[in-house]
């Protein structure tokens, strides 16, 4: 049994292609993979934590627009409670305007009629006071006469 150098070299020769053959077919093209996987994986992480801290500003502008907006509506509210009351206060003074008016109406009416109803009454009593005084006195009043004695006696009524 004798070494045979030429088959040892024969066989390093072919087991070298073999490793060369299967580090090109196989070896580069799984790194090539596992390297393409690990990029994308990091890219993946990157593009999480890009979109965790573009969520993170969206929810802070968020709450400083609904925090600007509620502050505005407070705003507008407030703003609507002055004009009312504002408006409330025309509408009060108004509507006492009108009432006065319609007061005075009222008296005005009220003191028109007195008068017509006085100027009747003072009508109907000369009347009654000439028929009295003649049936009375029997004999006719003169037109001054008859006047002093109704204006006596409308004073005695309005003292009465």
């Amino acid at each position: 049994m004798e070494i045979q150098v030429g088959a040892i070299l024969l066989q390093m020769v072919n087991f070298g292609v073999v490793v060369g053959a299967i580090t090109f077919l196989l070896l580069k093209p799984v790194r090539r993979i596992l390297n393409e996987r690990s990029r994308k994986i990091q890219e993946g992480l990157e593009a999480s934590e890009a979109a965790v801290k573009k969520q993170t500003e969206i929810d802070s502008l968020g709450k400083e627009i609904e925090l600007k907006a509620q502050e505005k509506a407070k705003a507008i509210i407030d703003e609507a409670r002055k004009d009312a009351k504002v408006r409330a206060a025309e509408i009060t003074a108004e509507a006492q305007e009108k009432a006065k008016e319609i007061i005075a109406k009222g008296e005005k009416q009220a003191e028109t009629a007195k008068a017509t109803i006085m100027a009747d009454l003072q009508t109907q009593f000369e009347g009654a006071v000439i028929a009295v005084s003649a049936k009375v006195i029997g004999a006719e009043l003169s037109s001054k006469q008859h006047a002093d004695l109704i204006k006596q006696s409308i004073k005695e009524i309005e003292a009465a």
